[in-house]
């Protein structure tokens, strides 16, 4: 059988880290990279596609529409988004729509309106 038929190639630029654990678990079970690959996604992708959903990832599909957002110097909203997105290699764009996601899923507590003023309560302290 052709290899070349059967496999596909692809250039992945994978963190040094990652990649020398491939070597390692490549060589330790005297598999090929194709194997590992395969039993790697086979293995782990529904685990990782369900964590994904748990946080909203998969309601961030849909048309898309630009939109004009404010954000904050003073707040380091942009500076946060950036150092979130290099620790986690997700694109700044995608924790944002995350984060904006869920800040609009969270049920609002109901503005409470306030009641007159509240009379202190005579202290009983002392009398008999």
């Amino acid at each position: 059988m052709n290899k070349s038929i059967d496999q596909v190639h692809r250039v992945v630029h994978l963190p040094v880290g990652l990649l020398e654990g491939l070597r390692r678990n490549r060589d330790a079970t005297g598999q090929t990279n194709a194997q590992v690959v395969g039993e790697a996604v086979s293995g782990q992708l529904p685990k990782v596609v369900e964590a994904l959903k748990a946080v909203g990832l998969d309601r961030l599909t849909g048309k898309r529409q630009p939109v004009r957002l404010p954000f904050s110097a003073e707040a380091g909203t942009l500076e946060a988004l950036k150092q979130a997105s290099d620790s986690l290699g997700i694109p700044a764009i995608q924790l944002l729509c995350l984060c904006l996601l869920r800040s609009v899923e969270q049920p609002r507590k109901p503005k409470t309106k306030r009641g007159g003023r509240r009379r202190k309560q005579a202290s009983t302290r002392g009398k008999s």
